[in-house]
């Protein structure tokens, strides 16, 4: 009997303040997309790629095995980002980034499993993007061989400008939803206290 009271006076509760809950929830909805708007801007990505070609002669050293390309790969895409290539492209750009932060811009990988490595760049400025990754292909084709044992380097696909790609970073949807949800919960608790304090004034 007392459940189905608490019950009937829970649902007398909201009922009474169905539009308060309402305006609160909504409210919370437009501050989390505003919040969403208003985050981190995006970042643009472009890459460059580059062929290499192992040098077969086996008495260079670091290249002593027939069957280690994917060893020889690994350390050519590791070297991408390192101060041994990253210093040159800092000095030929005029840049005024640490190289451990320039590091943490530029990344190389392998194309699916092939001989290309791609040079990625990520920037909040979609013109500085593609221009780090054409230099640092520039650096990388031409200063690896201080490096490992390449037969030859070639920069087959410069990165092109006005095709980079934009990475948003804002949650707007996330935002809204966990918005209106926290909005929600400050409706329902706002209804509950005036609620409270309307049936003391009457038993008052």
């Amino acid at each position: 009997m007392e459940e189905s009271m608490l019950i009937k006076d829970i649902m007398l509760v909201i009922k009474k303040y169905l539009w308060l809950i309402i305006l609160v929830t909504v409210i919370g909805g437009v501050a989390g997309k505003f919040l969403a708007s208003n985050g981190q801007p995006p970042t643009y990505q472009n890459t460059a790629l580059v062929l290499l070609e192992k040098q077969t002669d086996k008495t260079v050293l670091n290249i002593n095995q027939p069957d280690d390309y994917n060893r020889f790969l690994t350390t050519a895409q590791t070297l991408v980002s390192t101060p041994a290539i990253l210093k040159s492209v800092k000095s030929e750009l005029g840049l005024k980034d640490s190289l451990s932060k320039l590091g943490t811009e530029v990344n190389g990988t392998i194309e699916n499993g092939s001989q290309i490595i791609n040079i990625t760049v990520t920037d909040a400025n979609a013109k500085r993007a593609t221009k780090i990754a054409n230099k640092t292909a520039d650096v990388f084709q031409r200063d690896i061989k201080n490096y490992l044992g390449v037969k030859s380097a070639q920069v087959v696909e410069p990165a092109q400008a006005g095709h980079e790609t934009a990475i948003l970073h804002s949650r707007t949807k996330a935002n809204v939803v966990m918005g209106v949800i926290i909005g929600l919960v400050i409706g329902l608790a706002l209804a509950f206290i005036l609620g409270s304090f309307g049936r003391k004034k009457a038993t008052v």
